[in-house]
């Protein structure tokens, strides 16, 4: 077992290397910097476990590893296109796994919710400030560090060429917000309020639609979580106003509505069957008529992961879709089993957290944005799943020590 001074330092070793590995796979996803600390966190998450001689697994690592093991046994049988394909695509989901596995049992052995928030909000606060200076240039002329189609870069980090997503800095910037929101809440310190700004600073200059979006869910559930001593009727009035403010603004002042304004009349003209004129919302529409064409031919175990990008260099940028394609309906529904128990007990020990409340709400909004990208073997976005159960199990926990203590009480006073 781990003394206390060796845990100490553990805490403060681990803390540090999730702190480079976030702010690395911000700034310069899949490059080496990235992929360093990806090994080196599972090294050490394994040496640690190794050592503490206590290894925590549940049942959504159980599905995962059921998950990958029907890839294989399909892919052995050669029920696949593409075996070398789908083996590359293995290796990720491998590499995922073990990823998920050390952030769950580092959140199991230190029980320290309160202190990855914090690393996250806070690396992801200097990613930010990094990317807006590679980027300092186009600042204000384009969608922040935008980079759309096979081989496109973004931008040079260390000599090292990056593509990224504008849609997930603003994911990153709704989370941090929101996370920042909590601290703002509940540790009541002011510099929370200056990342707050920071981050709807950040969200506007990624142009992203399903980031806009996102934050109006987080707005909707911010008004009606944190103003609890108002009416209902006047929270209502002040989430339209607010609203009638934000589109006012995007559709009226020229430097927002071509960052966003533009993007939004395109997907609602996408919405109600009227023409777009929108690249992006056309060749995304194109794409996923491909899939579901592919899908109708081999639907129940698919054509194998990769596969899709390999015929027509783009994935669907739609998750569904792109497990049904690669996976078929049985790998779908293998990949998605989890939410069931997820939400399950989520309902059941919900009520008296909040932080657990706003997994909930990044979740949902996980699970919102992959119907419009393809994020399964994203790090960014599938991290919050361990977090969420995890957060879950704590509340769970707590709720069963309760329950004795009122029973003993019970007991000791002659009531049972």
């Amino acid at each position: 077992m781990i003394t206390s001074e060796k845990r100490k330092i553990s805490i403060f070793v681990m803390n540090v290397i999730i702190f480079c590995f976030l702010f690395f796979n911000n700034v310069a996803p899949h490059t080496i910097f990235s992929k360093i600390f990806l090994f080196v966190f599972i090294i050490y998450s394994l040496l640690f476990i190794f050592f503490n001689k206590k290894i925590y697994i549940n049942y959504y690592f159980i599905l995962y590893i059921i998950f990958i093991a029907f890839i294989l046994i399909i892919n052995y049988f050669g029920l696949f296109v593409n075996s070398l394909v789908v083996n590359e695509s293995i290796k990720t989901l491998l590499l995922n796994v073990l990823f998920l596995f050390g952030i769950y049992n580092y959140l199991k052995t230190y029980e320290n919710l309160s202190s990855i928030s914090t690393i996250y909000i806070t690396s992801f606060l200097f990613s930010l400030i990094m990317i807006m200076f590679v980027n300092r240039n186009s600042l204000f002329t384009a969608r922040l560090a935008h980079a759309w189609g096979e081989n496109a870069v973004s931008y040079y980090f260390l000599g090292q060429p990056v593509s990224m997503s504008s849609n997930l800095i603003g994911f990153q910037c709704d989370v941090s917000l929101l996370l920042s929101l909590y601290k703002l809440y509940v540790k009541k310190e002011k510099k929370y309020l200056i990342y707050i700004i920071f981050f709807i600073f950040g969200l506007s200059l990624t142009g992203s639609r399903k980031a806009f979006i996102i934050f109006g869910i987080f707005i909707i559930f911010s008004i009606f979580y944190f103003s609890k001593n108002k009416e209902l009727i006047m929270k209502i009035i002040k989430l339209f106003i607010l609203f009638g403010i934000v589109y006012f603004a995007i559709m009226k002042i020229p430097y927002f509505y071509n960052m966003i304004g533009k993007r939004l009349q395109s997907l609602i003209n996408y919405f109600s069957l009227s023409i777009v004129d929108e690249e992006s919302v056309s060749m995304r529409n194109n794409l996923r008529m491909y899939a579901l064409k592919m899908f109708y031919r081999k639907p129940f175990f698919g054509y194998g992961l990769g596969y899709f990008n390999l015929k027509y260099s783009n994935v669907v940028e739609n998750t569904f879709l792109e497990l049904l394609v690669g996976t078929g309906i049985y790998g779908t529904i293998l990949y998605y089993l989890y939410t069931i128990p997820t939400f399950f007990y989520y309902i059941k020990y919900r009520k008296n957290s909040l932080i657990l409340k706003i997994l909930c709400i990044i979740m949902i909004s996980i699970l919102i944005t992959e119907f419009g990208s393809s994020i399964y073997f994203e790090r960014s976005y599938i991290m919050f799943v361990p977090v969420f159960i995890y957060t879950i199990m704590y509340e769970k926990k707590k709720n069963n020590n309760l329950l004795l203590i009122s029973d003993k009480s019970k007991y000791e006073s002659g009531v049972i």
